[in-house]
């Protein structure tokens, strides 16, 4: 189990799949749903830059397609 009080820089890089407060952070943070979070950890690592550049580019793919959409 994570120790919420211990925060060093150990526990900052990393992105715990199994954490439910973690999860829901980032899920707040790029305003997708805890599933697809937990999905792309699951999928490029738990590094936590790794999992936000992965997001970013999963958040840009969902912009531009509603664009798209909007646009027709």
């Amino acid at each position: 189990m994570d120790n919420r009080h211990k925060r060093g820089k150990s526990d900052r890089i990393r992105a715990a799949r199994g954490q439910d407060y973690e999860v829901s952070y980032v899920a707040r943070k790029f305003r997708l749903s805890i599933a697809t979070v937990r999905d792309v950890i699951e999928r490029v690592g738990n590094l936590r830059s790794n999992v936000y550049a992965e997001l970013r580019r999963l958040v840009a793919r969902r912009r531009k397609r509603n664009r798209l959409r909007a646009a027709r």
